[in-house]
């Protein structure tokens, strides 16, 4: 099995480091961090990942730059998009919830709930080929 290449973008290491040891613990997933919103849309374009999970209030990054960034990767190839966020702010809510066709969850630590979405998700993925050729 080809391992979904994962970028997660967060400015908290312990975050970052949990929900990266989950995935990889849940196998099937190649999971690379980036501890701010400028790392992570330069990851975008260079890791060319297949799942985008972020924090869109890290840092200084807003939700416009985000839904840019995701745009225009998705304009040349296919990307998920799952955001961490425990409140969203207005006038942000459309736009993130445009990108996000994960969704938009809080996570804690322990809760295991980004290792559930995914691994569903990730089952669906593989479906997928299955379906197109019967």
């Amino acid at each position: 099995m080809i391992p979904i290449r994962v970028l997660l973008v967060d400015e908290s290491l312990p975050l970052l480091q949990a929900v990266k040891d989950e995935l990889e613990s849940s196998g099937g997933f190649e999971v690379f961090t980036a501890a701010s919103p400028a790392a992570g849309l330069l990851g975008l374009a260079r890791l060319r990942p297949d799942l985008l999970i972020a924090n869109p209030y890290a840092g200084r990054g807003t939700a416009e730059d985000w839904r840019r960034a995701v745009e225009r990767y998705r304009a040349g190839r296919s990307l998920s998009v799952l955001l961490l966020a425990g409140r969203v702010r207005e006038p942000d809510a459309s736009v993130l919830r445009g990108i996000a066709d994960l969704g938009i969850v809080a996570h804690r630590r322990g809760s295991r709930v980004v290792e559930t979405i995914l691994t569903g998700w990730a089952c669906q993925e593989q479906d997928e080929p299955l379906r197109h050729a019967a």
